[in-house]
C-alpha cells in the first residue's frame, strides 16, 4: 500500500513530469497520476479517473490538469459532490 495521497489526472504527459515535482516538493507524494493525452477519441475521460480516484480511501486530494471543457468541469463537479 502507498504511502502517498495525491492522485491526478493530466491531459499533457509533458505537463505531468512538472506536476509530479510540484505535488513531490508540497505534499506527502503521488499515490497514482495519468496524462490522458488530447486524442478525438480518446480510450479514457477526465472524469473516468477522477471517479476511481475519488472511490479511493487511499486518495486525499485529487488534481485535474489540463484544457478542461466547461463540458467536463462541470461533470467532475456534479459526480464530486
Amino acid at each position: 500500500m502507498s504511502k502517498f495521497s495525491v492522485a491526478y489526472v493530466s491531459r499533457s504527459g509533458g505537463m505531468s513530469n512538472e506536476l509530479n515535482n510540484i505535488i513531490a516538493m508540497n505534499t506527502d507524494g503521488v499515490y497514482e497520476g495519468v496524462a490522458i493525452g488530447g486524442d478525438r477519441y480518446p480510450g479514457t475521460t477526465f472524469f473516468d479517473h477522477m471517479k476511481r480516484y475519488h472511490d479511493n480511501p487511499d486518495v486525499k486530494m485529487l488534481i485535474l490538469l489540463g484544457e478542461v471543457t466547461s463540458r467536463v468541469s462541470s461533470e467532475v463537479s456534479i459526480h464530486n459532490k
